[in-house]
């Protein structure tokens, strides 16, 4: 607009403003060209990235798609000559040089330590320090990066952590420290339970340890690991029962206080124990008696256990870092899975969105809503000139605009701040920060543990901004949440779904690539809290839980007050909701497979963030969790009424030929009086409700095959409700295929489908018991079910090349051979 006054008003300036035409002409051609500068500058196309970040990114991704090493080493050179603080290209390159062997340590070890510098916060870097100083027989140094690596870590330790501390340990000999390390094996909560590995060098520590002499008095003999492993080993024992195979969430509930439970059990044992031996041995000390109770534990309850758990496994095996850790899990079979990104194509925003909306259509219209608004803000901002001023006014209009109401469930996806103007930590940071550069500032996203927010670089200062200050601002009024300090700006418990793998400053590929986690961790909160908002909450009244309870439940979700315990609580009563709803499961099941498609399409936009597979395979076991509840339960149901049907038929059919037989009887009054005066030895004993259940199974003819009038209505519904089951089934065992397929290098997937086979076999197996004294059109029909599952290994081969697996599957898979025959052939 300056450019037209001055236009204008230089053309009017004099004597004569008509001078000739061509003056009037060049006027005005100055005047719509500095309009269509200031318009071009209020909505400027500038990309929220440097073609530098870009060419990174694509250069990274061809170095770790290779399987060859010298290929790899020569690209991530190539990287480093760009920018030789990359933190990816640094650990690539150490682990490169860990290939060589001892003369490779010394170079690995510089990538490593580099790399440390840049980032101190994530744990990889100090864990490939502690394999190179173990490899070259250095233990302080490897202790001492084993305690740094722990303190920077995760709040879930990793299996290679896990690993290579509980090995370092063995190394020592300091065995009952490497007992308590590999224990986490057992630990109900954690994702390592029941790891083969772990367990196997449990069992190493276990045997190793020295059994204390009770006369030595030396407290260093004394196993102190024992009654806390054997605690975990009894309670897990104890907590398994039918529950376990409905609900997982609530059997980690009852797990724990079964260990707790277990565990004031032992303590009484313990007391009642020295109370015993101190009276036949009055002399025998109270340590003495705990170091002969922890070796009777030792003998007869830990080892046992650990031996029956590991099979065949290689007990001399040491833990190495493989290939997978030094390129961050992307999987170079599955190199066409990933995409280099084309800076002249890439538009940040639409990746926002489409991280968020599954449908085009809805994409669309969110991206032009969104276009609406950064066009009116840049107009409003573009004529400051003070960058900070700039950068405070933007804060100011977003707030007003698209950041108006704080909501950690439903101002996660895109559509939150655009549609509703909810929004959350990291949502409000991607739209500062993107917004920000178009307008051009130079403002940056900052990633911590649980929280994110923006940072302007303004005269060589960091100037926080703080979406989320304060918390409940009302339109109107004004926020405070610009230039405050970093450390009031960590203050949420649970703003990022997943912890932030990279920490600190980031570039905006990678601070809208946590997104798709953000978005993919959040929607069956969202799917519970909106659309089954009042299910969800009668059913937590009909368990106990008062209206003020609940409205305090709901404020800490939406307001990121999160712990373990409401995570535990939230999957415990969203599964037994999926129990007895039919549509929430499958709605449930729905909004599950599409977290999976987006953390697949996370992984595609940002392969180098390897906790993005992690929780992949987290909501797989949620999923198949998930989808067997209902038919497994239902099953459950249907084998115990089925039970009583057959008894109470067999108990009519024995009391039917017991008046039969009585009423032939003679009539003479001679043999009556004989018969009452022995009636221990003529009369038959009666047989228990468990032997006549298992006469009906064995001799399954023995029941009537034609159903009775009240129980054919039930049937129908039985017959019904299968066939609803056996979809849910299906589609969830051809999302798990997918995801091998997309995810050939993860054996966690590949476990779980082959689980999730053996599961349905089961079923199957349960049907074709039920089934098998029923007419015909009564019977549950797995037929189609058993031609799926016998193409599963056929068309996913490399989910079934563990031994151990394909012997489960096939003995399942002939049971149902040599029983389907029988049972179908009259349906067929």
């Amino acid at each position: 607009m300056r450019i037209v006054i001055l236009s204008w008003s230089s053309f009017c300036r004099g004597r004569n403003c008509l001078r000739s035409q061509a003056g009037i002409l060049r006027s005005l051609v100055i005047a719509f060209l500095g309009l269509f500068l200031v318009s071009s500058l209020a909505f400027a196309q500038t990309k929220a990235f440097t073609e530098k970040e870009i060419q990174i990114r694509n250069m990274l991704l061809k170095a770790f798609t290779t399987a060859s090493p010298e290929e790899r080493k020569r690209n991530l050179l190539k990287v480093l000559e760009v920018d030789p603080r990359n933190y990816f290209a640094l650990i690539g390159m150490g682990g490169i040089m860990l290939q060589k062997g001892e003369r490779g340590n010394y170079s690995a070890n510089d990538y490593f330590l580099r790399a440390a510098i840049e980032q101190p916060y994530c744990p990889d870097a100090y864990l490939a320090l502690v394999q190179s100083f173990s490899n070259t027989g250095s233990p302080p140094e490897a202790f001492k990066f084993l305690q740094m690596g722990r303190s920077a870590g995760l709040s879930a330790p990793t299996l290679e952590a896990v690993a290579l501390e509980g090995q370092y340990f063995l190394d020592a000999c300091n065995y009952s420290a490497a007992a308590m390390v590999f224990a986490e094996a057992l630990n109900p909560d954690s994702r390592l339970r029941g790891n083969k590995y772990l367990l196997s060098k449990l069992y190493l520590a276990a045997v190793q340890t020295p059994i204390a002499s009770v006369r030595s008095e030396d407290f260093s003999d004394f196993a102190y690991w024992v009654p806390e492993v054997a605690m975990r080993i009894l309670g897990n024992s104890y907590a398994v029962s039918e529950l376990a195979r409905t609900s997982q969430a609530r059997t980690e509930l009852e797990r724990q206080q079964n260990l707790n439970q277990v565990y004031d059990s032992l303590r009484l044992k313990f007391r009642e124990f020295v109370e015993q031996l101190q009276m036949k041995y009055p002399r025998l000390t109270h340590r003495q008696a705990a170091k002969i109770f922890n070796g009777f534990l030792h003998t007869h309850v830990v080892l046992p256990y650990l031996r029956a758990k590991i099979g065949g496994e290689d007990l001399d095996k040491r833990f190495q870092l493989g290939d997978r850790f030094y390129s961050y899990n992307i999987c170079p079979e599955a190199r066409d899975q990933y995409q280099e990104l084309d800076p002249n194509t890439l538009d940040l925003y639409k990746v926002f969105i489409e991280a968020s909306v599954q449908d085009p259509q809805q994409q669309k219209e969110l991206y032009r809503k969104l276009a609406d608004v950064r066009k009116d803000v840049l107009a409003q901002v573009q004529q400051i000139s003070d960058p900070k001023e700039k950068a405070g006014q933007l804060f100011i209009l977003l707030r007003e605009k698209l950041l108006k109401t704080y909501d950690s469930v439903d101002g996660i996806p895109a559509e939150g701040p655009i549609n509703k103007g909810l929004y959350l930590c990291l949502t409000g940071t991607i739209l500062y920060t993107l917004i920000g550069r178009e307008a051009g500032l130079d403002v940056s996203g900052v990633l911590k543990p649980t929280h994110a927010y923006a940072v302007l670089h303004h005269q060589g200062k960091q100037i926080v901004i703080e979406t989320t200050e304060p918390e409940n601002w009302k339109q109107g009024s004004k926020p405070d949440g610009f230039g405050r300090s970093a450390k009031v700006a960590v203050r949420r418990g649970h703003d990022l779904r997943g912890n932030a793998y990279m920490r600190g400053e980031v570039s905006p590929l990678e601070l809208v690539g946590c997104q798709f986690r953000n978005v993919g961790l959040s929607r069956l909160d969202r799917l519970t809290l909106t659309e089954y908002e009042q299910p969800f909450k009668d059913l937590l009244r009909e368990d106990k839980v008062s209206d003020e309870q609940i409205e305090r439940i709901e404020d800490a979700l939406r307001h990121a007050e999160r712990s373990f315990q409401l995570k535990v609580f939230m999957i415990k009563y969203m599964l037994m909701l999926a129990e007895r709803n039919e549509t929430y499961q499958k709605d449930m099941v729905r909004e599950i497979l599409r977290s999976l498609d987006t953390f697949s399409k996370g992984g595609t936009f940002n392969p180098f963030d390897p906790q993005l597979e992690a929780t992949l395979e987290g909501q797989a076991v949620l999923l198949t969790t998930l989808a067997r509840a209902n038919p497994v339960k239902a099953m459950k149901k249907r084998r115990q009424a089925q039970a009583a049907r057959d008894l109470a038929a067999l108990e009519g059919s024995m009391k039917s030929r017991a008046q039969t037989e009585a009423a032939a009887e003679p009539a003479d009054p001679k043999k009556k009086e004989g018969a009452a005066a022995r009636p221990t030895e003529q009369t038959t004993p009666q047989p228990t409700q468990e032997e006549m259940a298992t006469t009906v199974q064995e001799e399954g003819a023995a029941a009537p095959t034609l159903e009775a009038a009240e129980d054919i209505e039930e049937y129908r519904g039985e017959v019904e409700k299968w066939d609803r089951e056996k979809k849910l089934w299906v589609d969830v065992l051809k999302a798990l295929q997918e995801l091998v397929k997309r995810h050939p290098c993860s054996a966690v997937l590949k476990d779980r489908l082959v689980d999730h086979c053996n599961a349905m076999a089961d079923v199957m197996i349960d049907a074709q018991q039920i089934s098998r004294n029923r007419s015909p059109e009564y019977r549950l029909r797995f037929s189609d079910l058993l031609g799926i599952l016998k193409q599963v290994p056929v068309d996913s081969p490399a989910a079934f090349t563990n031994p151990a697996n394909q012997q489960e599957f096939d003995s399942r898979m002939s049971r149902l051979d040599r029983e389907a025959t029988g049972t179908e052939s009259a349906t067929r």
